[in-house]
């Protein structure tokens, strides 16, 4: 899912409609990381909501259990993510994406690109 998400992002011709599934994807390996790396997975889920992540599937994938695991994880952490992530155009979130993606292949020995 990571390197799905870093050759869609990744692709110059990508528009910014890609976001919220891109978020969603983001948000889905988030959850897996919050007990391993929960630090990352904090960035993860406040990028996933800044990208407007597709909240179809609920209660699962709703904003508030996504925020409230966040702050339970990393309060702190979640905050200063969130307000970083506040004013970022396309390009800067594009380089945010493919950076906290390079960091989870990083813990995760695998290769994102």
């Amino acid at each position: 899912l990571p390197d799905l998400v870093a050759a869609i992002v990744g692709r110059p011709d990508s528009r910014p409609t890609v976001f919220p599934v891109c978020g969603a994807a983001l948000l889905a390996v988030a959850m897996t990381d919050l007990d391993r790396a929960p630090s990352l997975a904090v960035r993860m889920i406040a990028l996933a909501c800044r990208l407007h992540f597709l909240r179809g599937f609920q209660p699962v994938m709703s904003l508030d259990s996504a925020e409230q695991a966040a702050r339970d994880a990393d309060g702190p952490a979640y905050d200063d993510a969130v307000s970083s992530y506040a004013g970022l155009d396309n390009a800067a979130l594009r380089t945010e994406i493919l950076a906290v993606l390079a960091e989870h292949a990083r813990l995760s020995g695998s290769d994102p690109a």
